[in-house]
């Protein structure tokens, strides 16, 4: 039975599982691999890591929780998650399930993007569609 289930290994997620860790709760980071700034070419707004690329944040984020024997990591897709009698059963896409008495999602959002020639090509690298994060550049 873990403490915690975090939904979600981008820069929130991870956070949540570095703090959870240094309190010695049993963590399961489940991430699909897929982040939504994936097409960036770097993130901005993070002290000491203004303009980083997003893989390389996730890379270091995961990095420094192998310090932390309670936290553990799971390259996976969540299909299901149900709650019963004061804890919740997640159901993970390769059939495996994983118990825990609390769920935290952060699986941020999902980018639906319009089906227009080149879009989805140039998205990120031309195709801008936060001017927080692109407008100082741009």
């Amino acid at each position: 039975m873990l403490d915690v289930a975090i939904i979600g290994g981008g820069p929130a997620g991870l956070s949540a599982a570095l703090v959870l860790g240094r309190c010695q709760r049993r963590v399961l980071v489940i991430d699909s691999g897929r982040p939504r700034n994936g097409a960036s070419r770097g993130l901005h707004g993070f002290l000491t890591r203004d303009g980083i690329n997003p893989h390389e944040l996730r890379r270091l984020g995961r990095e420094q929780l192998h310090s932390y024997s309670t936290v553990k990591l799971r390259d996976q897709k969540v299909a299901d998650v149900k709650r019963h009698d004061g804890r919740f059963t997640l159901l993970l896409e390769d059939g495996h399930q994983v118990e825990a008495r609390f769920v935290l999602f952060s699986t941020g959002r999902e980018d639906v993007l319009p089906e227009q020639p080149g879009f989805r090509e140039f998205f990120g690298r031309g195709v801008y569609h936060c001017p927080h994060c692109d407008g100082w550049e741009h």
